[in-house]
């Protein structure tokens, strides 16, 4: 309260402060803990102090370099000039690597604060109930009522929720703001999708060498469709930039760039530990149709009851059955996204079409931990044949239908099916190398 002087702090307080991720800093007594100035602070304020060091330090590095024997006043201006620019470069890398190295200690510093907040602290307990607990007893010690203290954790809960719409489940359409649609409006996703899509085209179409095999049966199911009927498409997960490269290389340019004309792009879904991790990537992601899902979670997540409804309303939904980045780039085990996902369009009465296609070559390009991707790689893409799953599907939500045994079935068949284009795309790159026939996109 103001005008209090803060207590001296009593042995349980010093148990409370042997770290300080132990407590919250807006205590009272929190300041003659003699233990704040240890571990990393939970304000931006290194992190500000970090670049500004790293500017100067890079503006120091770089000015000798600017530095000539020569005496010639002509060329004084000059020399200027380079000196004023070597020196603006150098801050401007300073600056990166600064923001860079504070990005990093502020992402250690929360998963510290993470741990110790499911450990607790020593002395006070091992779990977050009794830490919890704690610190209910601080707050009726300070002269507020058991009630009043869970109401006020109620209302923090809502405020961070209201903060951070990863830990909302996705609404449904009509209820509150649509997830779906784009933060920086229709031109903002033309702009993404035309951007994104333009720069993986170049990568894989001019840097390396992209085929084809089939690619009318995708463009034939995922151009063509008529209005309400949705698409499923399943592929292997070789690498990190699967999606957007693949899909940009598959289809022609104009379609992302006018995707507000047309609606024709696919959706997706990422995980949000990688792709949501705060609010610009979550803008540039959703802009991109990309929606957060949680990885290890299950499949039943609001987000795959919401894609189904796109599904429903005809769209096209990408999905990476395997649910992560396989290093041999092969099929690895499918989990029972997709399954949910077409047991979902059933009960509401339309059930998608489901495409797999394969393709090789992309743990070349972007293999797991490159930082860029390559260039003079091989990719081939082998599109399969719309599959029929009319004898599966007509059994989801049924009376007395094991759910597990149907989906596990769902899933051997696509498992099956890509499996055998991937025998066909290894056997498409060898024959492409001795001039076989591939369409290139």
């Amino acid at each position: 309260m103001q005008g209090q002087s803060a207590p001296s702090l009593d042995l349980y307080d010093q148990h409370r402060c042997h770290c300080r991720f132990s407590f919250p800093l807006h205590e009272p007594w929190a300041s003659s803990c003699p233990c704040i100035p240890f571990g990393f602070p939970p304000t931006p304020l290194p992190s500000l102090v970090l670049a500004v060091v790293l500017v100067y330090s890079g503006s120091a590095a770089i000015a000798p370099l600017s530095r000539t024997s020569t005496s010639d006043e002509v060329c004084l201006r000059r020399m200027a000039w380079s000196q004023s620019t070597r020196v603006t470069l150098g801050a401007v890398l300073g600056s990166l690597v600064g923001f860079y190295v504070a990005d990093r200690l502020e992402d250690e510093y929360k998963v510290r604060r993470s741990r110790r907040w499911q450990e607790g602290p020593v002395g006070v307990g091992t779990n977050r109930t009794e830490r919890t607990n704690t610190h209910l007893f601080d707050r009726i010690r300070a002269g507020k009522t058991q009630g009043e203290v869970q109401r006020g954790s109620a209302e923090r809960e809502r405020e961070e929720e209201s903060r951070d719409p990863m830990k909302r489940d996705v609404p449904r359409s009509g209820e509150g703001t649509d997830v779906f649609e784009p933060p920086w409006g229709p031109l903002g996703r033309d702009f993404v999708l035309g951007t994104v899509s333009g720069f993986g085209k170049l990568w894989l179409q001019v840097l390396n060498t992209f085929t084809v095999t089939n690619h009318e049966t995708l463009l034939r199911c995922a151009l063509e469709r008529k209005k309400g009927d949705g698409l499923i498409t399943v592929s292997n997960h070789a690498s990190t930039l699967d999606d957007p490269f693949v899909i940009s290389a598959l289809l022609p340019w104009e379609v992302f760039y006018r995707e507000n004309q047309h609606q024709k792009v696919r959706w997706s879904m990422c995980a949000k530990s990688v792709c949501f991790k705060n609010k610009i990537l979550e803008d540039f992601f959703r802009n991109g149709k990309v929606m957060p899902i949680g990885r290890g979670e299950g499949f039943d997540q609001p987000i795959v009851a919401r894609m189904a409804e796109r599904l429903v309303l005809g769209d096209w939904v990408h999905v990476f059955p395997e649910g992560k980045v396989v290093p041999h780039g092969g099929v690895d085990r499918l989990k029972w996204g997709t399954a949910k996902l077409l047991c979902e369009c059933k009960a509401a009465g339309k059930v998608p079409k489901v495409l797999p296609f394969y393709h090789h070559g992309m743990a070349d390009v972007m293999g797991i931990g490159n930082w860029f991707p390559r260039v003079g790689k091989r990719v081939h893409v082998v599109v399969g044949e719309p599959l029929d799953m009319s004898d599966l599907t007509t059994r989801c939500n049924q009376e007395g239908e094991n759910q597990a045994v149907l989906f596990s079935q769902i899933m051997q068949r696509i498992e099956e099916n890509l499996k055998k284009l991937e025998l066909q795309a290894k056997a498409g790159v060898g024959e492409g190398f001795a001039g076989g026939k591939t369409n290139t996109a």
